[in-house]
Formats: structure tokens, sequence, C-alpha cells
């Protein structure tokens, strides 16, 4: 075997070794994008369930969301802005969900069990009332979609929701 010879089995051996490093790296980089939309996810739930135990470990809370889901005309400016926080809090919760959607990064059984929650609440009139003026606190995106949600059920439309006085009448 001559020079040539060798140095071309060195050559096909290193464009070898190349390829399966690529190939090794490109392993590591799924693995780790699918490691991160996991952790993402497991994020989402953790949050929606410190929620969810917030609301139902502290009774003080639990009447403020009854009473401001209701529209409750008794709450003071300080318990609305609270209500409104609550809001606010489970809101972003949703945008977070819409976005994973969009990327295909949620299980399709959590998109089920959000998108049926979040209908629900959606339906509600404090809900509504917190929602019409604080629309534009969400990303353009989100806000059009919950706003053709709303307008999607008649019982539950943007450009019709009255004011706190006219929904207790």
């Amino acid at each position: 075997m001559n020079w040539e010879a060798i140095g071309a089995v060195g050559e096909i051996a290193g464009a070898l070794a190349v390829i399966m490093s690529l190939l090794y790296l490109a392993s590591q980089i799924r693995e780790n994008n699918k490691s991160t939309r996991y952790g993402a996810v497991q994020n989402l739930l953790d949050n929606t369930t410190q929620f969810l135990g917030r609301l139902s470990s502290d009774k003080e809370t639990m009447g403020l969301w009854i009473k401001g889901m209701e529209l409750d005309e008794s709450l003071t400016q300080e318990e609305w802005i609270r209500f409104g926080l609550l809001c606010m809090e489970l809101t972003y919760l949703w945008e977070r969900v819409f976005y994973l959607k969009q990327t295909h990064d949620i299980d399709p059984y959590l998109l089920e069990t959000s998108d049926k929650s979040r209908k629900n609440i959606m339906g509600a009139h404090g809900y509504r009332y917190w929602f019409r003026d604080r629309k534009d606190f969400l990303s353009d995106d989100f806000s059009s979609f919950m706003i053709s949600e709303m307008e999607s059920n008649t019982s539950y439309r943007v450009s019709t929701m009255p004011t706190r006085t006219e929904i207790k009448k």
C-alpha cells in the first residue's frame, strides 16, 4: 500500500468520524428540545395546580373568586383588583397553552382540558367584564384568539359585553 492509498483511507475514516459526530449531535439536540418542551408543559401544569390550590385551600380567595365571577357589586375596589389579578394569572396560563399549541408542544389531552375550562370561565360575567378592559395587556395574537372565541359564542360576545351595572340589572 502506498502513501496515497493510506491518505485516502485516512480521509474516508475522518469523513465517517465527522458524519458520526454530526449524527450524535443531532440526536442530542433532539433530546434536548424534547426535554425543554416537556419542562415547559410541566411548568404550566405546576402553575395551574398552584393556582387551583390557592383557590381551593383559601376560603377568602375562593369567596373572592366566586363573587368576582358573578360580578358581585358588593366587592370593594381592593377586592376587584385582587380578582383581576387572579384573572390575569389564569389568562397568562391560557396564553402559554395557546403558544404551546402553535408549536405543537402540548399534549392533546392537556389542550382539550385547558380549552374546556377556559371556555367555561370565559362565559362568566365577571371574567367577561374583566377581559373587556384588560385584553390589551395580552399579546395581539392571543387577544384576537380570545375575542374570536367569545364572538363565536353568542352568549358572551365581546362587542356586546355589558358594563358591571348592566349585567346586574
